[in-house]
């Protein structure tokens, strides 16, 4: 779980943005992973949320 918390850390640390200049895939494959990461933190929070 932390291996996974760093992964999805670098992709909103500033430092590994997409900047005005990369071209239409990177930044498209950004926000795929950021979209990947997103829903697999959502699957954590729904597998260990305590009722």
């Amino acid at each position: 779980m932390i291996a996974a918390f760093r992964a999805m850390y670098k992709l909103v640390d500033l430092a590994h943005r997409p900047t005005p200049t990369t071209t239409n895939y990177t930044a498209w494959m950004y926000t795929r992973n950021l979209a990947n990461a997103t829903h697999a933190l959502l699957d954590l929070h729904r597998r260990y949320q305590v009722p």
